[in-house]
């Protein structure tokens, strides 16, 4: 219990609980949303055969589309079996995919507003190479002229700078992307929850960029934790979302107990977190 109050006196406990709580909200939004969307797509599934027309082959489905031409529609029709086909591969594989990506964007969000929070704070760290290391002359970004001039003040050339830095960094490799996420915050997220993560973003991108087959990219990214061979189908299911979703959710652990341990007393962090907030109030 002392500790306990001790970390909500801490000066920054309060923004960082908030932005913690949003994300863990909306994470947990994400599951609910998937499971009646799931729910209920199987609930019309059971539904299809009562719904099928007497005659064979004839179509009970129709719906306007947008068509190329300007402010007209098109009206596509549908067989039932395309229609149970449809809502088995939602059932089984497409709204699981949605929701996963829907919830790496989150957790991609949450990291980012940290990195940028803290690159702002702390200048210095802008230095820092997307690789993790500190930067020599060569490899420092620069500053256009233009852009010192049109800035009203120094804390808005290094918002900016944070900005882009975060940014840039979500190109790195993963294993890069990590060292750099250390190397600025100043604190680890575990290996092990890390290397989960970047393989949920590999199966990500199987199903984004193909059909869901393995290939070298995936198995180069993710090693051992590989969830089959090359040309195997990575499977999405009910388990494998939430435990998705329970890495996702260690990673918020990891950050919000990391800022309240590195940044919760920093008077440069509640200074940026101060300008954050006098610049939203003033927004019409």
């Amino acid at each position: 219990m002392k500790n306990s109050s001790k970390i909500k006196k801490k000066l920054n406990y309060d923004a960082f609980r908030k932005a913690n709580q949003q994300r863990l909200k909306k994470i947990n939004d994400i599951v609910v949303e998937a499971h009646l969307a799931i729910q209920g797509l199987q609930i019309l599934a059971k539904q299809m055969p009562q719904n099928k027309a007497s005659k064979s082959g004839e179509t009970v489905f129709e719906l306007d589309v947008p068509s190329t031409k300007k402010a007209r529609t098109t009206t596509i029709r549908r067989k039932p079996e395309a229609i149970e086909k449809i809502l088995k591969e939602r059932i089984d594989t497409k709204e699981v995919l949605q929701s996963i990506v829907f919830a790496i964007s989150l957790t991609e969000d949450y990291i980012n507003d940290v990195l940028t929070l803290v690159l702002e704070a702390y200048p210095r760290k802008l230095l820092i190479s997307s690789k993790g290391n500190q930067q020599n002359s060569t490899g420092i970004k620069s500053i256009s002229l233009q852009d010192l001039i049109e800035a009203k003040t120094a804390e808005e050339v290094f918002s900016e700078q944070a900005r882009s830095r975060a940014r840039d960094a979500l190109y790195a490799t993963p294993q890069q992307y990590a060292e750099y996420m250390n190397s600025v915050l100043g604190f680890r997220i575990s290996q092990d929850v890390l290397n989960k993560y970047i393989e949920i973003k590999a199966t990500r991108d199987l199903y984004i960029h193909g059909d869901g087959k393995i290939n070298s990219i995936y198995l180069q990214k993710v090693g051992a934790l590989n969830r089959g061979s090359e040309g195997d189908v990575a499977s999405l299911g009910q388990k494998y979302f939430k435990d998705s979703v329970g890495v996702m959710k260690e990673i918020f652990s990891t950050i919000y107990k990391g800022m309240l341990a590195s940044y919760g007393e920093s008077l440069q962090v509640e200074a940026v977190l101060k300008r954050r907030s006098e610049a939203i109030a003033a927004k019409p």
